[in-house]
């Protein structure tokens, strides 16, 4: 699961950190997802800053030296609108999603259809319903598409489809309708990413924390906290036969007697463990799992299961002040908290593993 969240290391300028780098940002890029025709942002270069002295502080190497990692636009974006980064056609190997030339080919075919009713306006609607379920079926039986059976989806089923691929381009057309386009929704369905900023922790050693962007009161969400899961911790070992972890490591959530990691995808993982925290975790609302309860999953179906489908969301525990740092439960409440969510949630015997 960990490739479908990670960029190549070239991109921020961590290749020189070691052999088969990967690289995640926690935040905003974390949560767009690729798309091979509708990309409209970019990833810039990392800033490298160690904050530590690397031969003389004790805390230096517990935590990531690059930060403040970029996102341009590369075209206007209208308000409510997705982003989407790109990516190599190499990275759809093996995925059933259509890439560039997908999107071009239905396109072409759509507009010559289009053309077709433009010449000749007294064509019935019969006639064009019945050419593009001919299209599709012919796309379903020919031996030459076997691979790409998601063509046929594309195709659209009604002459408003037909005229709204024509005119948009299949790959828009495809888009759900975006819900956040008026202000009033994006308060009352959307979460706020910015309420925290990175800093140098007031912690000793800590290196970076998280520092309220505004004041935030008591009960409020800081911010959503959508996760990365690894059903075997052993998953972060940098070679299988030494102990050595991957950095990531220490920015997840776990406990020894689960296998299990949880790992934050936005900048909560900024978020210090304090013995006077003023924010905790909590299980996200039931709304944000939609139509399935991930919580109760078994750790078969996590494993089994290549998208993010966790998510705590980070609860201010009083009032916090602008430019106080944001700090969480310390270690041992936390550990005990995580325990606590494993033993509600997981009560399948194969879900444990005793160290």
């Amino acid at each position: 699961m960990v490739a479908e969240h990670t960029v190549s290391p070239r991109t921020v300028g961590g290749d020189m950190e070691g052999y088969g780098v990967g690289t995640i940002l926690p935040g905003i890029t974390n949560l767009i997802n690729y798309h091979s025709v509708l990309h409209n942002v970019v990833i810039g270069g990392a800033t490298h800053d160690s904050i530590l002295d690397r031969y003389s502080d004790p805390g230096a190497g517990a935590f990531t030296s690059y930060h403040d990692t970029p996102l341009y636009a590369t075209k206007p974006i209208k308000k409510g609108e997705e982003l989407f980064l790109r990516v190599g056609n190499d990275w759809f190997v093996n995925k059933e999603l259509p890439q560039e030339d997908d999107y071009n080919l239905v396109d072409n075919v759509m507009k010559g259809i289009m053309n077709l009713l433009n010449s000749n306006p007294t064509t019935p609607e019969t006639v064009l319903r019945d050419i593009l379920r001919r299209i599709r079926r012919e796309i379903l039986s020919s031996g030459a598409w076997a691979n790409k059976p998601y063509l046929a989806t594309m195709i659209p089923k009604s002459i408003d489809g037909l005229k709204d691929v024509a005119t948009r381009g299949s790959a828009r057309a495809e888009l759900l309708e975006s819900h956040f386009t008026e202000e009033d929704t994006f308060y009352q369905n959307g979460y706020c990413l910015d309420n925290i900023v990175a800093g140098r922790s007031n912690i000793a050693q800590a290196g970076r924390g998280a520092f309220a962007h505004r004041s935030l009161k008591e009960g409020q969400v800081i911010v959503p906290v959508p996760l990365l899961h690894f059903s075997n911790e052993d998953d972060l070992s940098m070679h299988e036969d030494n102990d050595r972890k991957d950095l990531l490591l220490n920015y997840c959530f776990g406990h020894e007697k689960s296998s299990l990691l949880l790992c934050p995808l936005t900048s909560a993982s900024l978020v210090n463990h304090s013995n006077s925290p003023n924010a905790k975790i909590v299980w996200a609302d039931e709304e944000s799992f939609r139509d399935y309860d991930w919580r109760s999953a078994t750790i078969d179906e996590l494993h089994n299961t290549h998208s993010s489908v966790l998510m705590f969301n980070l609860i201010a525990t009083r009032d916090i002040e602008k430019g106080d740092e944001v700090l969480g439960l310390h270690y041992f409440s936390l550990v005990t908290f995580i325990f606590t969510l494993i033993q509600l949630h997981h009560s399948s015997t194969d879900f444990y593993r005793l160290w």
